[in-house]
């Protein structure tokens, strides 16, 4: 399935990241120990290496910009991310939560112009974060609020995303000693705290990833292709997630100055850059396509929101004959619109919301593909409400789909950056679909 080519877009509701608002009642354990257990560790992160101002942060000459530079230092070196639960917080780190609240409040009051919306943004939702960790320091054992899986997720997502970004980018630059990588669970600064997740949100609107010789080798030799032939700020899959195997063949399917597509294969043996070879003959079955990505260019935000309402719109049109509506539960706060005709249509369209992010899946909804041999979406929906549990898409509007066919579960997902709509699929699984958006950053170049 291609990355449903340009015509993408969507909402004007207030953008929200799909797996940042985590269900109420789900378990806590993944959705709250990277933010919650974090303070177990801020005692030694917050000690003389990393408590304030160092000697370096003396030679920046504004009295402002020293105080925030002290405080980003302490704040930053501070937020890694082991796994734990809420229900390990002790006492013993109340001071540490203390400082690096305090911290937060100095950035906050003296954060440079350039930057000071993303410092606000982060500030806005690790406050109450803060709180809710110093409350259950205080009081052992105790259970968090209702309300704190959503904020822990949403504090990750922030902080981890494009607002991060744009904060490490600004201090890295002008805070002396400012360390060039802040601590997180897999060793990469500013990234997913999720280690198991392929690759952070996709952070398009932060600085670009790594350098193009760090890429996979036909990532790399396709963007250079496409680089000088578009004006659309690049994107593409920093990892490629294993789904089957691996791609080492790609195809330009389109490189203009408004748009770009590029489609991935696993050939019997690798071709060279866009080969006539590349989806024909032994390379021409489907099994060989691994996956798309795409970006296209429009005049405004607004426009790119339209084009993904307008994709929307196609998804969530029910086929005809389909009037019957009920509700299903997909987990704990989480709750699927099926729609269904008459035998023997059966099922034949599921829909359910997270974030700003809109899940479709269509197609063969009664046909034997795995779990419940009556009703095999509820695997495949389970399967993509599992994997979100443990990976974040982009902080954005946006949408998946996903085509259920004999042959394999088509799978497309597009988000809107700004003036922007990227796009990126897999023909034979919603996880792999996932995987590879979830993949997608910034290029280099």
């Amino acid at each position: 399935m291609e990355a449903r080519d340009a015509a993408v877009s969507g909402q004007g509701r207030k953008p929200r990241p799909a797996r940042c608002v985590a269900r109420q009642g789900a378990p806590t354990r993944a959705a709250v120990g990277a933010l919650a257990a974090l303070m177990l560790v801020l005692a030694d992160c917050g000690s003389s290496s990393h408590g304030g101002p160092s000697a370096a942060t003396a030679t920046v000459t504004a009295t402002r910009d020293t105080a925030f530079c002290g405080a980003v230092t302490t704040f930053t070196t501070s937020i890694v991310s082991p796994t734990n639960a809420h229900s390990s917080l002790s006492s013993s780190v109340v001071p540490a939560i203390e400082r690096t609240q305090r911290a937060l409040a100095t950035m906050r009051a003296d954060a440079p112009g350039a930057i000071r919306s993303d410092v606000d943004r982060v500030a806005t939702v690790w406050s109450p974060v803060f709180s809710a960790l110093l409350a259950g320091a205080r009081q052992p054992g105790s259970t968090p609020p209702a309300s704190f899986p959503a904020q822990a997720q949403k504090a990750t997502s922030v902080l981890f995303g494009p607002a991060g970004e744009a904060i490490g980018a600004w201090a890295r630059a002008h805070c002396p000693g400012y360390p060039s990588r802040t601590a997180s669970a897999n060793g990469r600064a500013m990234s997913s705290p999720t280690a198991s997740a392929p690759s952070a949100s996709p952070t398009s609107s932060g600085p670009p990833s790594g350098r193009p010789s760090s890429w996979p080798a036909v990532v790399a030799e396709v963007m250079v292709d496409v680089a000088p032939r578009t004006s659309v700020p690049l994107e593409a899959p920093r990892v490629l997630p294993a789904a089957g195997g691996l791609p080492n063949s790609a195809l330009v399917r389109a490189a203009s100055p408004t748009d770009y597509g590029v489609s991935l294969h696993d050939c019997p043996a690798p071709l060279p850059l866009n080969d006539p070879g590349i989806g024909a003959g032994s390379c021409g079955s489907m099994a060989a396509l691994y996956g798309d990505f795409a970006g296209h260019a429009y005049s405004s935000a607004t426009a790119a929101l339209s084009a993904l309402s307008q994709r929307l719109t196609g998804e969530l049109h029910p086929p005809a004959g389909c009037t019957s509506i009920s509700h299903v539960q997909l987990a704990p706060g989480l709750e699927a619109t099926l729609y269904s005709g008459p035998a023997p249509r059966g099922n034949c369209l599921v829909v359910w919301q997270e974030g700003e992010w809109t899940f479709t899946l269509a197609g063969d909804l009664n046909g034997g593909l795995g779990g419940d041999a009556s009703e095999p979406w509820t695997a495949v929906a389970h399967d993509i409400v599992s994997y979100l549990d443990r990976h974040l898409l982009a902080e954005t509007h946006g949408s998946f789909s996903c085509e259920m066919g004999g042959d394999g579960l088509h799978s497309g997902l597009a988000w809107v950056r700004g003036d922007d709509v990227y796009m990126a699929s897999a023909y034979h699984g919603a996880i792999p679909a996932l995987a590879l958006a979830i993949a997608m950053a910034r290029y280099p170049g």
